[in-house]
Order: structure tokens, then C-alpha cells, then sequence
């Protein structure tokens, strides 16, 4: 009876306590979350006088505050914070509709007016960011800069975005888009011959798969690139290291058997063993592969303003040990019997390392 009464109890204080928490949350000066659980009351049937007060009395306090941030932000002469502004307008407008249904009839006269505010506001953001597209799309045309011509084609769309209507947009948004490409062009050569020029192509002219938006990327065409990245490899290093060590090894062994009579005449066969030797000498062979690329930037400041001129390295090794083995083979322990070998030709490694080099260039470009 009592853990029944205690759980009653609990309830009771929790239906009380949701009751009155947005007349709380109000007077704590909090009226969003006064109006979200007011209207999550009333929504559920719950019609209150109480609950309807304090829903049009927060509504009423969320709607000056709000007003009052707008009204600020239109006095500036920033069109980011016109924006700010509109996206105000958007949360009001959200939170009225939401409760429309509970609202008193007297704001809504107040709330067609809002309505028409930002509708207003949306024009002149529309037309703001046209305006400041056709300058930058006239300063493309006097001074040629790629640059202008990409801000235009974000302000056109910024445009767009706000429902700007002039029946230029998408013809100049367009053009903008076309004339604000940058062309890339890397070139990858070895400092003399071509030895591994097919190898070096292969792989990188995988870099023209990063072509998006205003960056078209090609790899040794001829064009009039606006920025290029040109890479230098320089010549293969190779170098053969051997280190030499020797080490002796004794075992007992079997080698036959023997004849053995005992007092009695009787004759057995018993193993007879003999000691062993043998010294192994370890061949250990590496042949170390180092290559580098050098890469340089040519071009106009403002298009190449996102690279830099770079070292890259790769390295590949191959290890060999070789045992010579001089004396009795049964001495050696197993490991020592065959030799182990890298079994990879020069040529994968070639190749490798040109995989290695391009990967750190994409890294370090794209």
C-alpha cells in the first residue's frame, strides 16, 4: 500500500509540476520554452484559460523581442545582416504559425504585416545581390581577373536564392560561371630520358579527375593554363648494401648404427651418433630505392595563391639474406637451410614509388 501511495504521489507531483511549468518558465523570463509547453499542453487537448494566457503572453513578449533584433538589423547597411533579418522573420513567422490556432485574433493583423516585411526585404536582398554581381561581372570585363567573375556567379546565385525576377539572371549567372574557370595544368617529367615516362603519365594523369567548379585541372595539354604545377623527378637513386656475418654451429647427430654383444652372446643394433659442424655465413642485401620530385609554380599570383613549391620523397627497399653454408648441412638449424628472397622485380618497385609520389602530391594539391 505504501510503495502505491508513494508512486501516486509522484505522479501527481509530476502532472502538477508539467501543468504549471510554462507559467514558470515565463516568469523566469524564458517565453520560448513558455510558449513551446503551453502549446504542447494545449495541443493535446488541455484547453486552459491559464495555459492560453500564458501562450499569447509569450507570444506577445517573443514577438517585440524579435521585432526589436529585426529592426536593428535593418538599420545597418551590411546585406549579411539583412539577412540575419529575414532569417529572423522566417522563425517568427514559424513559431506563429505553429500556434496560430490558439493565438488571439488581434495579432493577426500584426502578423500580415511581418509577412509583408520580409517579403519587402527578400526584394531588396534579391536586388542588392544582383547589383553587386553586375559590378563584379563589369570589373571582370575591365580587368580580365577569373576571381571577379567567380564572385559574380555567387552573388547571381545569392540572387537566385532570394527569387531575384530580372530575366538577365541566369544568362549572366551562366556567363559568370564559364568565364570564372581557372585552368590547372600539371606537367611531370624526369630530369633526363624517359625511362619511366609511360609509368609517371599513367599515374598522374589521374589528376585531372579533381576538375569541380571553377578549377579545371589537365594534365600535359596544350593550352594557355592560367596556373601550372610543374613536377621535376630527378634521377633514381639506388644503392646495394651488403652485410656479411658468420656463426658456427655444432649439433650431435645420428650416423649409423653399431653392433653390441652382451655376457650372453646376444647381439643388438644401437644408434651411434656422431658431432657435427658447420659455419653459416649471412649475406643480408639491401637494395635501397629513393626518388625525388620537385615541384614548381608558374603563373599568375592571384590563380596559383593555393600552392607552393614542394619536395616529395618515396622510398622502397628490398632486403635479401643469402646463407653459405661451409661443412656438415645437419649442423644448421632449419631457418638457415634456404635462402629468403625479396621476390619483387625493380620494375613493381618503380612503380611503387611513383604511386607514392603521386599520392603525396594530390594530398598535398588537391
Amino acid at each position: 500500500m505504501y510503495k502505491g501511495y508513494a508512486i501516486s504521489l509522484i505522479l501527481m507531483v509530476f502532472l502538477i509540476s508539467s501543468c504549471a511549468s510554462p507559467q514558470k518558465s515565463f516568469n523566469k523570463g524564458d517565453y520560448d520554452k513558455a510558449y513551446k509547453s503551453a502549446l504542447k499542453i494545449l495541443k493535446k487537448g488541455k484547453k486552459s484559460r491559464k495555459d492560453l494566457t500564458t501562450l499569447n503572453k509569450s507570444f506577445e513578449q517573443i514577438l517585440n523581442r524579435e521585432q526589436g533584433k529585426i529592426a536593428d538589423y535593418n538599420r545597418s547597411d551590411v546585406i549579411e545582416d539583412w539577412e540575419e533579418a529575414y532569417g529572423l522573420y522566417d522563425g517568427l513567422l514559424d513559431k506563429y504559425e505553429e500556434g496560430k490556432n490558439y493565438l488571439d485574433n488581434d495579432f493577426d493583423a500584426t502578423m500580415d504585416i511581418v509577412y509583408e516585411e520580409q517579403e519587402r526585404l527578400r526584394l531588396d536582398i534579391g536586388d542588392s545581390y544582383f547589383n553587386l554581381g553586375e559590378l563584379q561581372l563589369e570589373a571582370y570585363a575591365e580587368s580580365g581577373n577569373k576571381l571577379a567573375a567567380q564572385e559574380a556567379y555567387y552573388l547571381y546565385t545569392k540572387a537566385a536564392e532570394y527569387g531575384h525576377t530580372d530575366p538577365l539572371l541566369s544568362e549572366r549567372q551562366a556567363y559568370a560561371q564559364t568565364e570564372g574557370v581557372i585552368t590547372v595544368l600539371v606537367i611531370a617529367e624526369e630530369r633526363w630520358g624517359i625511362s619511366f615516362a609511360y609509368d609517371i603519365d599513367r599515374e598522374f594523369s589521374r589528376v585531372e579527375r579533381w576538375s569541380q567548379d571553377f578549377k579545371e585541372v589537365l594534365y600535359e595539354r596544350r593550352v594557355d593554363a592560367d596556373c601550372t604545377i610543374e613536377i621535376e623527378f630527378s634521377d633514381l637513386d639506388r644503392r646495394v648494401r651488403d652485410n656479411r656475418s658468420n656463426q658456427t654451429y655444432r649439433e650431435e647427430v645420428q650416423d649409423g648404427f653399431e653392433t653390441r654383444q652382451d655376457t650372453s652372446g646376444t647381439t643388438t643394433q644401437v644408434p651411434r651418433y656422431v658431432t657435427v659442424s658447420a659455419q653459416v655465413t649471412t649475406i643480408r642485401e639491401e637494395i635501397s630505392f629513393e626518388w625525388t620530385a620537385r615541384a614548381r609554380i608558374f603563373g599568375d599570383r592571384d590563380y596559383c595563391r593555393e600552392y607552393r613549391e614542394r619536395t616529395f620523397r618515396a622510398e622502397e627497399v628490398l632486403v635479401n639474406e643469402i646463407y653459405e653454408i661451409r661443412g656438415d648441412t645437419r649442423a644448421v638449424p632449419r631457418e638457415f637451410q634456404d635462402s629468403r628472397y625479396d621476390n619483387r622485380r625493380e620494375e613493381e618497385i618503380i612503380r611503387e614509388l611513383i604511386e607514392e609520389l603521386y599520392d603525396d602530391f594530390e594530398r598535398a594539391y588537391f
